[in-house]
């Protein structure tokens, strides 16, 4: 799915951009040799560069809680 429509960066690459360093919405366009345009995309890219990685494991409980 697009982002950005005005410079074509989809979610793919916004994940990409992340794993490259990128901690702002500027630093994604950058990343792809691109500025942003209308601003449309800011807040779709910020949450998605803030949002942390959905964790595989489960939590570890406390001891007083395991077995109960």
């Amino acid at each position: 799915m697009f982002v950005c429509n005005c410079n074509g960066i989809n979610c793919r690459q916004v994940k990409e951009a992340k794993k490259a360093g990128a901690k702002k919405w500027s630093d994604v366009h950058a990343h792809f040799d691109c500025k942003p345009q209308c601003g449309q995309c800011g807040v779709d890219i910020a949450k998605m560069l803030n949002d942390e990685p959905q964790s595989q494991s489960y939590p570890t409980l406390p001891s007083n809680l395991v077995g109960a």
